[in-house]
């Protein structure tokens, strides 16, 4: 085991040892934490549709604004990339002040964007509306995984991560055809709106079940605040890697998903009601790759999962381009759903694992990455649809699934350390798997 793994194990125990308790309690305490993560997917599913919830209705939007469907298109761009941006900054913020209330915030701030959409008059209103969009993905996504970076131990905290990532998946297959149906009666303002409402629903649930936040304020705030809180990150080696794998998976699947659709129309002669079909499908794979990413225990193991799965994507990539029929292009879309998800979470869930840094500083960063990858992706992937077609695109993205591969398998550098026993005892190891005890009202985070 890695030092800083064991030494964040030393902490994760202590903090452990101090929040256990006995008998009812413990049964409550499960509980408590499904309410949890049932309020963090509620969260992370309305940041998703923050993304995709125009989608459908960008032919009626171009229209009834005047502008076109690309520059409609270029809404979600600006808030991927205004995320990004704020991510770097507020991840100190947030160890700083604690997660509730800034997580709420962030999922409020999606609300009031998805609801001043839907009223927006015009597209330079819109615009001006998707800075509060783009500040709210900043915070939701980053937040929702430190809390459960934070809560709980390595066995649980994968499967919690599973389930958020695969809450996504769920965005997807729910969320849109729902706004489509709602779209189609109404129009694409009342679907929006609608949304907004709902995300907002999800806030304020949000804001019951989670454990109060107290304030860490030791020191007043300056510039060096945000070069400490980074430090201890960027000299670790191991942890830069695999914010890097983060950064490649998304140029990899992001690259790939965003000319799905064109290039299932014009190169597999797929109608638009079997596009959205095959974006199900892709979703339920999706999902199928978070519950197999859930059951792996153990740094190492995930490690090499994460390696293997970024060889496989990359194969798979150019399998799907290069398909002899259709919907055998289907199938290998599927399994690459799977794998994507794999790598996504075996990598989130290491780079909470290894960084030395804050879970707030570390999930927001990770983020960022997340997003950077996002932006990259689909800049790389329409400059090599430009360059030689979807041929272009299969030959290209598995070049960027190989170096992650090689980037999360490289030999991590250790620290032997005899015992922690002294510090713990066995019986104390041991109840760092156990559910968490329900979090008091105004207790922290």
């Amino acid at each position: 085991m890695a030092w800083y793994e064991l030494e964040r194990t030393i902490r994760t125990v202590q903090k452990r040892s101090e929040m256990q308790t006995k008998g009812p309690l413990m049964e409550k305490s499960s509980i408590a934490a499904n309410r949890i993560v049932l309020a963090l997917c509620a969260c992370v599913i309305g940041g998703v549709l923050n993304f995709l919830s125009m989608s459908p209705f960008y032919p009626e939007m171009s229209s009834d604004l005047g502008v076109s469907v690309s520059v409609v298109g270029q809404l979600v761009t600006f808030m991927v990339l205004l995320s990004a941006i704020l991510g770097l900054v507020l991840g100190p913020v947030v160890d700083r002040y604690g997660f509730r209330r800034l997580l709420v915030l962030g999922v409020l701030c999606v609300s009031v964007n998805q609801i001043g959409i839907g009223l927006a008059p015009g597209f330079p209103v819109m615009l001006g509306v998707s800075l509060i969009g783009g500040f709210g993905d900043a915070l939701v996504f980053g937040i929702a995984f430190a809390v459960v970076g934070t809560l709980f131990a390595d066995g649980e905290r994968k499967r919690a991560f599973s389930l958020l990532t695969g809450s996504m998946s769920l965005g997807a297959i729910v969320g849109i055809p729902l706004l489509t149906l709602i779209g189609s009666a109404t129009s694409w303002r009342l679907a929006l709106i609608f949304c907004g409402l709902a995300i907002a629903v999800a806030a304020l649930f949000a804001a019951r079940v989670l454990p109060g936040d107290q304030k860490r304020v030791e020191n007043p705030w300056n510039l060096q605040l945000f070069s400490a809180a980074y430090a201890p990150l960027l000299r670790d080696s191991t942890t830069v890697r695999l914010l890097l794998v983060t950064a490649i998976r998304s140029v990899c699947w992001i690259g790939f998903l965003t000319y799905m659709g064109a290039f299932l129309s014009e190169a597999q002669g797929f109608s638009t009601r079997q596009i959205g079909i095959v974006y199900m499908i892709g979703a339920a794979g999706f999902a199928i790759g978070c519950s197999i990413a859930g059951r792996m225990f153990g740094p190492e193991r995930t490690r090499q999962a994460v390696g293997v799965s970024c060889v496989v994507s990359g194969i798979l990539t150019l399998a799907a381009v290069n398909a002899s029929s259709p919907w055998l292009a289907v199938v290998f879309i599927t399994l690459l759903a799977m794998a994507s998800a794999v790598v996504g979470i075996g990598a989130t869930f290491l780079v909470s694992t290894a960084s030395p840094a804050e879970p707030g500083t570390t999930m927001l960063l990770n983020g960022s990455m997340v997003n950077f990858g996002s932006a990259v992706g689909a800049a790389v992937g329409g400059g090599l649809i430009a360059l030689n077609g979807y041929q272009a695109l299969g030959m290209g993205l598995p070049i960027f699934a190989l170096v992650g591969a090689v980037l999360v398998l490289w030999p991590q550098r250790t620290k032997t350390i005899d015992s922690v026993q002294h510090l713990s005892g066995d019986s104390l190891l041991d109840s760092a798997v156990l559910p968490l005890a329900e979090p008091k009202t105004g207790a922290p985070i």
